[in-house]
């Protein structure tokens, strides 16, 4: 869980020191757009619904995520030859964190 703490914190290994704060305030916003948006979306989908819809929200919420997470790894590896070697936060370490919860 720490690993995903720190890709704010090695923002300006990917960007560099010149972009690294608009790279933060980027990460800051989505993730402020995430915890707005996504309970809002779950609370409406069981109201609508019905509360056994949230399983299978869940379920595809964490597979987009992880989709987006291994795109980002990608690309970052592709622009840099030196993050290659980086720390990357990969689908499987995730996986792992979702399933000891």
């Amino acid at each position: 869980m720490t690993r995903c703490a720190l890709l704010t914190s090695t923002t300006a290994d990917r960007l560099g020191p010149a972009q690294a704060v608009r790279g933060v305030g980027f990460q800051v916003a989505a993730a402020g757009m995430g915890i707005a948006f996504v309970p809002a979306f779950a609370g409406v989908l069981a109201e609508r619904i019905h509360i056994e819809a949230l399983g299978p929200f869940l379920i595809v919420l964490c597979l987009v995520l992880a989709a987006l997470l291994e795109l980002t790894n990608a690309l970052v590896r592709r622009r840099t030859p030196a993050a290659a070697n980086s720390m990357t936060v990969s689908a499987i370490s995730v996986t792992v964190l979702v399933e000891q919860a």
